[in-house]
């Protein structure tokens, strides 16, 4: 009886997926375009900025807390799955997300024909005379969310753990912004909805494998979706006007 119950758990371990997370984030965007037409248009970027979704976070806080209150016990409760993904996502996969975004919105930019004067991590560390001679700031802005759904736990043998199963899906946002850098006006906003992208797992490390694997996937489509709504005309006449006001104002 009891080499039994030994190998039931070894079996329900296997089919839980006891050796942990898999996959690998790769924030890869090969569709680069090359520049047709040079455009007499100077750019810097801005750091791109997380906005977190407050509702998720107090849930989350809400649940670390009551774990927290549990620490008395001999053997504390693990961190519910969706507060897990959330602070590892916040933690770990927001600031390659920026790193990414960073350097692809210069390349998109620099293929509009755009000439990409410099980098900065925040608006305060442009320069007032790099501001002078720059046409536009653009400025970005992502709250991209992952969300668990679906919960369901399942017990396959009388003695084996329970297996967790689910779905994780990934709504948001990208805004993409250009503002005259002297005044901060807005001159253009441009707006890239994450389509509803969902990817089931079934068990907890397939829930961190399905997030990677949802980020892998959907990244690249949001820098093409960024390219194909980003006219290069567009940007032209709105810094041609980001000029006049220059000379209106005495900048």
């Amino acid at each position: 009886m009891k080499r039994l119950m030994v190998l039931l758990c070894l079996a329900s371990l296997a089919l839980t997926g006891c050796a942990g997370p898999t996959a690998v984030l790769s924030l890869q965007y090969t569709g680069a375009e090359k520049a047709i037409k040079s455009y007499p248009v100077k750019v810097a970027l801005v750091e791109p900025k997380h906005s977190k979704d407050q509702n998720l976070e107090k849930i989350a806080a809400g649940q670390a807390q009551m774990m927290l209150a549990a620490t008395y016990m001999a053997t504390p409760p693990p961190l519910p799955l969706d507060v897990q993904i959330l602070q590892k996502y916040n933690a770990e996969y927001v600031p390659r997300l920026q790193s990414a975004l960073h350097g692809d919105i210069e390349r998109l930019l620099a293929g509009k024909g755009m000439t990409v004067m410099a980098k900065y991590a925040s608006f305060d560390e442009i320069p007032f005379a790099a501001k002078k001679e720059i046409d536009l700031i653009v400025v970005s802005e992502f709250n991209f969310s992952p969300l668990i759904l679906d919960r369901m736990n399942k017990m396959l043998f009388v003695f084996g753990p329970l297996v967790h199963t689910g779905s994780v899906e990934l709504n948001g946002r990208l805004e993409i912004t250009m503002v005259e850098p002297m005044s901060k006006e807005l001159i253009l906003i441009k707006k890239v909805d994450l389509s509803s992208n969902r990817i089931t797992y079934n068990d907890e490390a397939g829930a961190h494998d399905a997030l990677v694997n949802l980020l892998n996937t959907t990244y690249p489509q949001i820098i093409q979706k960024a390219s194909a709504i980003m006219d290069s005309d567009e940007i032209a006449v709105a810094a041609k006007d980001v000029q006049q006001l220059k000379e209106k104002k005495r900048y």
